[in-house]
Parts: C-alpha cells; structure tokens; sequence
C-alpha cells in the first residue's frame, strides 16, 4: 500500500495531529490482517484531503479523502469505525456488501431526479461518475475498479479515533 499526500495537502494540514493519526490507521488498517497475506491495498492510493475532530461526536474524526485504484484493484471485505459517504469521481466503481447495508444515490441526469436504492447483504453494484454510497460502521463491503481505467472516489467519513480505517474480514 501506498499512502501519499500532496504538497498542497501538507501544507493544509501538515500540522493537524489527528489527521496523521486518522490516515496512519487507515493505511495500517491491513496490519492485522497478517504478513503472510498480499496487501489488500495494493494498487490503491490514498490522499488526505482535510480532517476536523468532531464537535457533535466526540471521540470521532470527520475525513475527507481521494481514494484513486488502479484498473484490476481489489479491496476485500471490510467495514469502516464510522459512517462513510464515497462519490464516483471518474472511474467505474465495483462493491458488494457482505452484511448490512448501504444506499445508492445515482446521479440525476438530464433534468431528473436522482434515484436511490439500498444495497443489502448479497447485493452489487457498479456506480458511476457523480453517484454516491453511504454507509454505516456494521456494512462490510468489497470495492474493486469495474473498469479499465483508473477510479477516483471523493471520501467523507466519520472515523473512531485510535481506530483503523480500513477493518479487514478474516
């Protein structure tokens, strides 16, 4: 796994503590899956974007993140400590939810309502530029890129302080 942050990054939020803290337990987040297994973040890049403890949930952190995968990426089933909104930037966005569930917002297009559906247990999707995923902290998922060139998701989530990002299913 690759975390990276920009200099524009760096220097917004090169001084916030609890940013570094959030994005060092999102890219250790696979630690406890064992280092006899491949890296369940290979090909996935994560860039910090702006972090904020939270006033209303205190012991949580809001995080805004760019999530870029690489054509062929996989992440395997997980969950998150918190809430979590992903929207497709560009890209074909591939997920499966292994236990509880998310909804869906598809992009309006031309003039109409956008549309939403919930992902339960058992159910897939493929979401494209401009749809969006929201989640709680009991949904576990899969995310993959769907498509041949590289997806970029804008991430917002509401993260457990000292908790990983990324809680990987054994």
């Amino acid at each position: 796994m690759f975390l990276e942050l920009s200099n524009l990054s760096r220097r917004r939020c090169g001084a916030s503590r609890l940013l570094g803290a959030a994005l060092l337990a999102l890219a250790l987040g696979g630690a406890a899956v064992g280092l006899a297994q491949a890296d369940p973040m290979a090909g996935v890049t994560t860039e910090a974007l702006g972090s904020l403890p939270s006033a209303g949930a205190p012991g949580y952190t809001l995080v805004f993140l760019r999530i870029t995968m690489q054509p062929g990426a996989n992440i395997p089933a997980h969950s998150h400590p918190g809430d979590v909104v992903v929207v497709v930037q560009s890209g074909k966005f591939g997920t499966s939810f292994v236990r509880g569930q998310g909804t869906v917002t598809r992009a309006a297009v031309g003039g109409a309502d956008a549309v939403q559906a919930t992902l339960k247990a058992g159910d897939s999707a493929v979401l494209l530029p401009g749809d969006s995923l929201a989640y709680g902290g009991s949904a576990g998922h899969t995310m993959s890129n769907a498509g041949d060139t590289p997806l970029v998701l804008l991430v917002s989530a509401l993260l457990a302080d000292g908790q990983p990002g990324f809680m990987f299913d054994h």
